[in-house]
Formats: C-alpha cells, structure tokens, sequence
C-alpha cells in the first residue's frame, strides 16, 4: 500500500472556491429561471398562479400561500387554489412578517428523521408591504437560500405591485364605466318613460290633438281623438285637409285664419267642424305655431264644446222664461182680478136673458174670449213659480192619446200610436202634460199643410247600468212629416214670443219647454227641412200602478148656504157676491183676512156659522187667505175653506189640501165654476 497523496492548502482553498462558484452559478440560473418564467405572467391572478407554481416547483413545500392586500382588503390564495378574504392577515407568523417587513422562519417540528419549518417571506414595493409568502413544510437547512430567493420576491413584489395598481385603475375605470352606464340607462329610462307619458298624454287625451302643414294644410300627425271626433278611420283623417273639416263660407276665410296665427304665433278661437255624417260641431280651437328647423308646423289642440254651448243656450232660454216669469207673476193677479170682473158679470148677464136672443150669443162670444184670455194667462203662469206642477200617479199613454186625438179633431191630420202597454206611469200634472201634448200635435198638424200622418210614439228608457242617479224615464216622440225648421231656427224655438207663424203667441213651445222642466224632464228636437220634425220628451217613470179615476158623477145641486167670501179687489167681491146671491145662497164680504176673522168670530157668536168660505190668498200689505185659514181653524176646527187666487209664488194653490182647504177657485171662474165647487163642498158633512 503506496503512501497517502497530500493535497496542499492552496489547492484545498481553490477547490472550495471552485464549488463555491459552481454553486453560485447553479442559484444564479435557478433564480435567472425563476425570474423569466414569472416575467411571461400578466394580469393579477395570472402573476399571482405564477409566482406560487414556480416557487413550488423550484422550492418544494408542502404548501405555498400567497398574502397581498388590495383595496383595504387582504386576499390569500394557496397553491391548491383555495382563495379566501380577511380584514388581516389570520395566520400569526404572516402577520408578524407583515408588520415587520422581514423574513421569518418558524421554530423546526421533527418528525422522525424529518425536519420541516415554516417560512415568511415579505413581499415589499418602495419599503411598503404588499404581501408575503407562506411556504409550509420545508426541509432545506441552507440559510443561504433566504437571501438566494431575495431578487424573486423583490421582483415578484414588483409584478405583483403593478398589477394591483393595474386591477386597482382598471377597478376604478370599471366602476365609472359602470356609473357612466347606470347613469345612461336612467337618462335612457327617464326618456322612455317621458316618451311613454308623452304618447299616453297624446294618445289619450280627450282632446283633438294635430300637427299640421301650413302649407299643404293635411295633418301630418294627429291623436285617436281627432278622427274619432268627426266619424273618421285614421286613414280616412289622414286624407283629409283642414278644409274639409272647418265649416267656413270660403276659402280665403281660411286663408285669413291661417294668416293671423301665422303672423302671431299664438290664437284660441271658435269655430265650427262638419263631421263624417254632416253633423256640424262646435270647437275651441288652439293653435300654435311651432318654428322647427326644417319648417314651421301648426300645433292644434281643438275641444268639442257642442254639449256645453247646448248647456249654454238652455241656460239662456231659462234666464229667459224666468223674466218671463216674473213677468207672469207681476201681471197675474191683477189681470185675472179683471178677468173675473169682466168673466163673472159676463156670465151673470148671460143667464139674465133669453137663450134665444142676440144679447145671449154675444155675451156667449164675449165669454169665449175671456176664456182664451184666462188660457192664455195660465199659459204666462207656467213660466212662473206660482205655475208649479200638481203632480200624480198618472196613466201616460191613455192621457197621450186622448190629448193628441183631441188636437187634431177637425183637421186634415190624423195621429198612429205607438204606445206599448206596458208603458211605465208617471208623477205628472196631467193638466200641464196635456197641454204639452196638445201644443206639439198642433204645431205637427199646422207643419202639414194638407194634412198628414203624426206618429206618436212612447217607449220606457231604463237608466243606464252604472249610473250615479238612477233614473228611469218615460220617451214621448211626436213626428210630423211637415215643412221642418230650418237650423238656424232651432236654437230660438223655445224662446218666449219666438214664431215663425202668422198667428200665434209664441208662447206654446215656451210654455211646454217650461212644463216639462219643472217635472224634471227634458224636451229635444230633431228637425230636417222638407222632411219634417220630431220632437223627444223625457219624463221621469213611476213604477207604481196609477189608480183609476171614477166615473164622473152628475154635479147635484147645492143647498142654501151662509158663505163669507174675501178678497181685496171690490170688483171681485161685487161679482162673486151677485153669483152667490143669485144662486140662492146668503153671502157677506170681507176686504182682507182680518176682517174675515173678525166677520167669522160675530156670526159663531151669534149662532149663524158660516158654512163655506172663500178666500183670496194674496192680499198686498195684510193678511191672506192662508193666515185666515190659520185663525179660523182656531176659532172653528171645522170651518171650510175654499183658496181663490190668480196667482201664487207658493204651493197653497196647487197643493191646496196640505194647507187645510178644501177646495180651489182658480182665477178667473164663471157662474158654473162656482155653482159647481159650492154644491160639491155643500153636499159634505160638517167636519
């Protein structure tokens, strides 16, 4: 066995040298690698997958986690891909390394032969920690390798810092985008929902709604309303021009409306609209001129205001009959006081001579006229207060015919009913409503000239379904196929004094328009010229059965009486006393409803009661029938009464009972008026 080889010092130094720099130069391209492989890695989650597979597959561990804090948050991802969020950092060691920016290592844990730690490293970017490294589980003993690693984790710290600065940026530009995005999806809302309101506004609007060329004068965008006001499809409107709607006597009448709002930008007017069926309809107009840039259009908005100009007439004509009515109210009295002077001595002479005498047939005449008089006095007073309706249960179509059949009565004219039989009744005074039914049928017949058919027509209208007053009516139409009324003429028909006749008041549509009223009806007419007219009344219905009247009895003569008779007017007083007198009766008189008192307090005193009196209701400046009626019902719980007036602002005539009397004389009466209610009350019982 040779001698041992001795190696000297030197060479022993370049040795250790020489492995020192190999190993130098191993490390250099470990981390050369580490470093180029993390350099291809972009994007946040790409860098931070990079960063925990090269230091896992250069390195080892059982475990790699990577902390890094963004947005105030701290995030932590493992290289198994679990990914959590913490206000902090959770795990002590990381923490420690964290807020002291340095690399630590945990104390060993040996298991068996096997020594494993726990290394820290922080991830820092200008002296700030942005991070750190956790690698679990490793067995390497170097202390070198914590500074070998240093350049990866300051590069690593690098990438990962730009790339939370890139998320963070990109964060912020997200979240303005999306700012700027909800912001335009709100304008976008608020201007769908301003465009919807708009075309709701447009479209609905009850109001025709036009935009028109001034120039071409056809709309060139127009609402529902606008065509379905005249009768026309859209298609139909869109055809038409603004001459074929407006009702004008010229073309250059239009030209000049035109011209004006034109010229001043703005204009509300009145005008008239022919629709689709030829039917004419009033309307506000309101125009406005609209400077776009291409042209100037014409903004219409038009309301048809054809009911209310309706309601406008009907509230003239009843400021009307109501003058009228005052009319009637002033004059009535008075005018039947000397009606029933000239009426009742007219009478009283009549009877004084012989039936076949001249003085006879003119007292006759004489006495006709003051009939018509009185017709036409109760004609004045169904415009007045005192004209109110003494309404019951009436059957309408048996009174119809009989007052229709009644008119035409020698005339060339005939009537053909139409009336169901089951007919609703009504709440009427049958008096008035016959007198309605009389006046229409004659004007009909008179609308005739050689004669003709008047179809008289009735129907029940049940109130709609729905509707807020509930209100059945009974339809009463009365046509004629006569010379008609020209339209012009329509709206005055009604008025007071309005004829278009030779002969006549001008009182009969006036008085019949006033009747149907106060029975809270109403009455229309429809009327073509050269083909005739129909007129509609409406009636409020009664469901109730109207109670037959009974057969009219003989009117028996009356016995001999004690009647106190008061009125103001002595020429009253004069005559009603001789009417009395001569038919037997014993009569005193009184001039106001004191003295009647007075005159009725003597005679119970003395054992001569009165057994009928009669009692002027209105006396001016003194005390009335009805006051009397009060004072003597005190003295007499039986006394009998009997209202006599010409006029009245109250119900006392008309509902005379309801105030205790019995009976009516109604202003003015004739001999046989008298005779007739005295021998009625006279046949009664003393109450």
């Amino acid at each position: 066995m040779g001698d041992a080889v001795t190696i000297p010092e030197e060479v022993g130094a370049l040795r250790y040298r020489v492995a020192s720099l190999a190993r130098d130069n191993a490390h250099l391209k470990l981390i050369n690698g580490m470093l180029t492989r993390l350099s291809s890695a972009s994007g946040l989650s790409n860098v931070v997958n990079h960063i925990l597979t090269i230091l896992m597959e250069t390195i080892g561990g059982a475990n790699l986690v990577i902390y890094y804090t963004m947005e105030g948050k701290w995030h932590s991802r493992d290289v198994f891909g679990v990914a959590r969020a913490m206000d902090s950092p959770d795990a002590p060691l990381v923490a420690s390394a964290v807020r002291d920016g340095v690399f630590i290592r945990s104390a060993p844990s040996i298991s068996g032969d096997i020594r494993q730690e726990t290394w820290v490293f922080p991830m820092l970017m200008q002296q700030r920690v942005i991070g750190a490294v956790a690698m679990e589980g490793m067995q390497l003993t170097d202390s070198a390798i914590q500074s070998e690693l240093q350049p990866f984790f300051v590069y690593a710290a690098l990438m990962l810092g730009n790339e939370l600065s890139n998320y963070s940026a990109l964060e912020i530009a997200h979240k303005e985008l999306l700012a700027t995005h909800r912001e335009l999806e709100l304008q976008i809302a608020a201007r769908q929902e301003a465009e919807e309101h708009y075309r709701i506004l447009f479209e609905q609007s009850p109001d025709g709604v036009l935009l028109v060329d001034p120039q071409s004068r056809m709309p060139i965008r127009f609402n529902t309303a606008a065509h379905l006001h005249l009768g026309y499809s859209r298609e139909e409107f869109a055809a038409l021009t603004m001459a074929d709607i407006e009702v004008v006597d010229s073309e250059e009448e239009l030209d000049h409306y035109a011209q004006v709002l034109m010229k001043q930008g703005f204009s509300t007017f009145e005008t008239m609209h022919r629709a689709k069926d030829g039917q004419i309809r009033n309307v506000l107009v309101t125009g406005k001129v609209l400077p776009l840039e291409s042209n100037k259009l014409i903004l219409t908005i038009f309301r048809d205001i054809t009911d209310i100009k309706k309601m406008e007439a009907e509230l003239l004509r009843a400021q009307k009959l109501e003058s009228v009515g005052l009319l009637a109210g002033g004059i009535a009295h008075d005018f039947n006081n000397l009606l029933m002077a000239i009426l009742g001595n007219t009478s009283l002479a009549r009877m004084s001579v012989p039936p076949d005498s001249r003085a006879f047939d003119l007292l006759g005449e004489s006495e006709k006229a003051c009939q018509r008089a009185r017709d036409l006095t109760q004609q004045l007073l169904t415009f007045a207060k005192g004209g109110a309706p003494l309404k019951k249960l009436t059957n309408l179509g048996k009174l119809i015919q009989e007052s229709a059949t009644f008119a035409v009565r020698g005339s060339n004219s005939r009537c053909d009913f139409r009336i169901p039989a089951d007919l609703w009744n009504a709440e009427i005074d049958g008096g008035q409503i016959s007198q309605v039914i009389h006046n229409l049928v004659i004007n009909a017949d008179q609308a005739m000239p050689g004669g003709g058919t008047i179809l008289v027509s009735c129907g029940n209208i049940p109130a709609p379904a729905g509707s807020v007053a509930a209100v059945n009516y009974v339809r009463i139409d009365i046509q004629d196929h006569g010379i008609g009324i020209q339209l012009d003429l329509l709206p005055k028909i009604f008025d007071p004094y309005f004829t278009t006749k030779q002969k006549g008041s001008g009182l009969g549509l006036a008085s019949s328009y006033s009747i149907i009223r106060k029975h809270n009806g109403r009455i229309e007419v429809e009327s073509t010229p050269g083909a005739g007219t129909t007129f509609h009344i409406y009636l409020p219905a009664a469901t109730e059965t109207a109670v037959q009247d009974a057969p009219a009895e003989e009117t028996a003569h009356s016995r001999q009486c004690r009647i106190l008779v008061m009125d103001d007017d002595n020429m009253v007083l004069e005559v009603v006393a001789m009417m009395l007198t001569d038919l037997g009766h014993e009569v005193e008189t009184a001039q106001d409803g004191a003295e009647a008192v007075v005159a009725y307090k003597k005679a119970m005193a003395e054992g001569r009661k009165f057994d009928l009196t009669i009692l002027d209701l209105t006396v001016p400046g003194a005390m009335g029938g009805k006051e009397a009626l009060h004072c003597l019902r005190e003295l007499d719980p039986g006394v009998k009464a009997v209202v006599s007036s010409g006029y009245s602002d109250d119900t006392t005539v008309t509902d005379f009972r309801s105030f205790g009397f019995a009976g009516v004389l109604s202003k003015p009466y004739n001999v046989h008026d008298m005779e007739k209610t005295v021998a009625e009350l006279s046949s009664w019982d003393r109450i």
